[in-house]
């Protein structure tokens, strides 16, 4: 089990913290609030510590294709 903080995610991903917040209520990660950082342009944000094992799983888990599905040709309207 590998404590780590928001901010040192973002930091390893090279993801803003406000992504890597979003990612971890997206995912409904177990996280403990570790109080608020200056991290992205200077705003005070809250900071919260994870288990880093457990989040790459559950992004990893729930990780989908980004291709688009082909075009008909038909225009809409």
């Amino acid at each position: 089990m590998s404590m780590v903080s928001s901010v040192s995610l973002a930091e390893k991903m090279g993801l803003p913290h406000k992504q890597i917040k979003k990612q971890i209520t997206a995912n409904k990660v177990p996280c403990i609030a570790a109080g608020m950082t200056q991290h992205d342009g200077g705003k005070l944000q809250r900071q919260v510590i994870v288990d880093e094992e457990v989040f790459m799983n559950k992004l990893a888990s729930n990780a989908k294709t980004t291709a688009k599905k082909k075009s008909t040709g038909k225009k809409k309207g």
